[in-house]
């Protein structure tokens, strides 16, 4: 897939290998793609088949054939490899097809978490859709900034809801401040504002968020942090509709309720701190969405439409050696992090006509080239220490998959070990039959 070309023509479009093709800027008869870039050689390098796969071979080029940021002589290409030559992105992949770039994000969402070209967000956005018009309960899985906000938006959008799309950030609030935002609190004179909110409104402290999402949607982003005397009154609000008022009195409402998590809920309800009959709620109708390091094509995509709206408009071409490092760069805080970046890039630089490997931020030009595990661990938007995969795996067999003695290890909640397993797709059963 070409992710980057001077051509347009070449733009997004599926280039097939077959047993063997060569690149080159000049016709002749060995070439069998012909790209106008003065950075190409004549005969610059070529993708052929052989016994171990494909394999790229460059042909003593001036400037060089590049696979996942590294210059190469010869390589073998795995699925989702990042090549670059001359001016030229691709990304390889065993079998593609020419798809048209979208973007699934509805009004209110900034991020176009929602926006890309591949097969993975194609399947994000086709489960979203079969699940609109529906009113049951929804549970979304992804990690920090993957677009569960975008995805309850778009939910909201196409279940045509007279309501508002309210969302509360549970991960933010107290227990107790989250049972308050959620019912109400007539004991409470101070007006609540700030980002537990899901808007910019002044809400009375008397009036919960329940019954401000009447006829619209209620986003409790972070569900798996509320403690179990809350999630028990969720639960009795989806069975019955009915809440109780801080006044006693008990209304009608209707409230599509959407559950968001960072991690696996199932493992929380194996050790108690996550509600069953809740959990049963919102399994059967559970989206989970791609990371974006597992969706790199998107990013090309992404960037553009993001630029936009922080420069209110403008537009920006990306150069081949600054998308290389974006498309490398495994972003732990997925598409949050890619509209901090480039906000802070708009903020030092300016409306620029072309964002280059300058402009980004040294974590993103020095690192393309390193593993994620070594991404996640030294990402300078990451507010604690993220262990190593290999790091994880080593304590989980010493302590035998025992996530509260891995928790205490690091004085760190269960919670945390359950994001970090999430994030490095670690079974905690794998460890555990070491018991036996």
């Amino acid at each position: 897939m070409v992710l980057q070309a001077s051509d347009v023509t070449l733009r997004d479009r599926a280039v097939r290998v077959g047993d063997r093709i060569c690149i080159g800027r000049r016709a002749q008869p060995a070439v069998t793609l012909v790209i106008d870039d003065k950075l190409l050689s004549g005969m610059h390098a070529s993708i052929v088949w052989g016994s171990d796969g494909f394999e790229l071979i460059d042909h003593d080029s001036k400037n060089g054939s590049f696979v996942d940021g590294e210059r190469v002589q010869r390589k073998r290409l795995v699925e989702g490899a990042v090549l670059r030559l001359g001016i030229h992105l691709f990304e390889f992949a065993v079998s593609a097809e020419r798809v048209d770039s979208f973007d699934g994000s509805v009004k209110g969402d900034e991020t176009h978490a929602l926006a890309g070209r591949s097969a993975a967000l194609r399947g994000v956005v086709s489960a979203i859709d079969a699940l609109a018009g529906d009113d049951r309960p929804v549970l979304l899985v992804g990690e920090l900034g993957a677009g569960k906000e975008a995805a309850g938006r778009r939910l909201h959008s196409l279940n045509g809801r007279s309501g508002d799309f309210v969302s509360l950030a549970c991960t933010t609030s107290s227990p107790g401040n989250a049972a308050r935002l959620l019912f109400g609190d007539p004991s409470d004179e101070s007006d609540v504002v700030g980002r537990s909110i899901g808007g910019t409104r002044i809400v009375p402290a008397e009036v919960g968020l329940f019954a401000r999402a009447n006829h619209g949607t209620l986003l409790l982003d972070g569900v798996d942090m509320l403690d179990r005397q809350t999630q028990e009154r969720i639960l009795q609000f989806i069975r019955t509709r009915l809440l109780e008022l801080p006044s006693g009195e008990r209304v009608l409402l209707d409230v599509h309720v959407i559950g968001a998590s960072e991690v696996d809920i199932e493992p929380l309800v194996d050790d108690g701190s996550f509600s069953p009959e809740l959990f049963e709620c919102l399994r059967d109708r559970t989206i989970e969405l791609t990371p974006l390091r597992a969706r790199r094509g998107d990013i090309p995509v992404l960037v553009p439409r993001v630029w936009a709206d922080i420069s209110r408009g403008g537009a920006v071409q990306v150069s081949a050696t600054a998308l290389e490092k974006l498309v490398l760069y495994d972003w732990p805080m997925n598409v949050r992090e890619v509209v901090s970046v480039l906000a802070r890039v708009y903020a030092t630089a300016g409306p620029v006509e072309v964002l280059r490997s300058a402009h980004l931020p040294a974590q993103i030009r020095q690192r393309g080239h390193q593993e994620t595990a070594d991404q996640l661990r030294a990402s300078a938007v990451s507010v604690q220490l993220v262990p190593s995969r290999d790091e994880l795996t080593t304590l989980l067999e010493k302590f035998h998959g025992d996530v509260a003695a891995l928790a205490s290890f690091f004085s760190m909640n269960k919670r945390q070990v359950y994001h970090w397993l999430k994030r490095h797709d670690l079974k905690l059963s794998a460890f555990r039959k070491t018991l036996s």
